[in-house]
């Protein structure tokens, strides 16, 4: 039990860096274009490879508050009994209530989203030849083929794209002219080909399951934005100043036409949303702006490299148990602590207790779980 707390604590605590670093990334330039769905994906590959696979690494750091953390742990840890056949503790209490709060926020999520989805597509009708033919010359630029449907649908005002498996862009039933039109299913399509939509969810899911921790949060701020700049400079790259500029203006009467956006799901790439007017400005000086002759390569090495120092890091400082062990002055007593002692598991799996300078004495498996709550390390042969 003790092993897995101080691996999940740490799991939150150096995940919890990793988003804090994502975050105060997020306004440069080079990150907003390498920040995608890897990143999100070795973000919870961290946190799953941390909580389940501990480490005794040599030479670790403890992370401990003297007197404090070993008192936490034991009111967690505590059993009480609740009647004759009930027996819990405030750990167990506390990891129910998170899968009950998160099961909750997982059903109230999928019918907020379900609801949305249906109101939208309920007058929804598929386009003409005339979208489907533009849809094609988009393909034809990109040089990628994704199976995309594209729908007319009259309660919108924006277009958007949605799905994860069956993708769709839908549009408003508003005449649109054709440089226009090329622009908004290029932005919507480029949005499915960085897979932005799988990562509004993954990012929605992560908030499910860590809500009691509010550096999660700082996952989805400004998400929307980042994702639109990274979407404008892919959608925009290797075309003219000309054709930057018909983007752009492409993007501006989009708002003009754009009364409300509260009905659009979370999950779906919006071209621009009206309450975003602020960050317009922003999106423009990134497309213009843009190198697209620079590579990013060095920049995503140098991350990774970041990255990969930080799981190093988090198993060499971990959260563990310390305090100061009061000396006894009785008889036929002996003062041990980490500093002079550790646990050895024979072939057998019994466990020993080793003090320099004292016969190794076996201990059960009550003693080692309590031992290793003062930071006693375990050596296997």
């Amino acid at each position: 039990m003790s092993i897995t707390l101080f691996s999940f604590l740490s799991s939150v605590l150096w995940s919890s860096v990793l988003i804090i670093g994502i975050f105060c990334f997020r306004k440069f330039r080079h990150f907003q274009t390498s920040f995608g769905l890897w990143t999100l994906v070795f973000l919870y590959l961290f946190c799953i490879i941390r909580a389940i696979l501990p480490l005794e690494l040599p030479y670790v750091v403890e992370l401990g508050i003297e007197n404090v953390y070993p008192q936490i742990y034991r009111f967690l840890t505590t059993s009480y009994s609740l009647g004759a056949n009930v027996h819990f503790s405030v750990l167990t209490v506390l990891c129910s209530i998170w899968i009950a709060v998160s099961l909750i926020l997982f059903i109230r999520y999928l019918y907020i989203y379900r609801k949305a989805s249906r109101r939208i597509m309920q007058y929804a009708a598929q386009c003409g030849e005339r979208e489907y033919e533009m849809l094609d010359a988009v393909k034809q630029t990109t040089g990628q083929s994704v199976n995309i449907k594209l729908y007319s649908v009259p309660n919108i005002s924006i277009p958007f794209g949605i799905g994860i498996f069956s993708k769709a862009i839908l549009l408003p039933q508003h005449e649109y002219l054709d440089k226009e039109l090329y622009f908004i299913l290029l932005h919507e399509y480029t949005h499915f080909l960085n897979r932005d939509t799988l990562m509004k969810v993954m990012v929605s899911g992560f908030r499910c399951i860590f809500w009691w921790n509010p550096v999660v949060y700082l996952l989805s701020k400004d998400l929307e934005q980042t994702l639109e700049m990274k979407c404008d400079i892919a959608a925009t790259k290797g075309i003219s100043r000309k054709e930057k500029a018909e983007y752009l203006r492409t993007i501006v009467n989009v708002m003009k036409q754009c009364t409300e956006t509260k009905a659009i799901p979370y999950v779906s790439t919006a071209l621009c949303k009206s309450e975003s007017g602020l960050d317009i400005k922003e999106r423009f000086e990134m497309v213009i702006h843009a190198d697209t002759k620079r590579s990013n390569t060095g920049f995503s090495l140098v991350m990774l490299f970041i990255c990969a120092s930080i799981f190093v890091i988090s198993y060499i400082f971990i959260p563990q148990p310390a305090f100061a062990s009061p000396e006894s002055f009785e008889p036929n007593t002996i003062d041990f602590d980490s500093n002079n002692s550790y646990i050895k598991q024979d072939e057998s799996g019994s466990y020993w207790l080793y003090i320099d300078s004292q016969i190794p004495a076996q201990i059960n498996d009550d003693m080692v779980e309590f031992f290793q709550t003062a930071g006693i390390k375990i050596i296997k042969e």
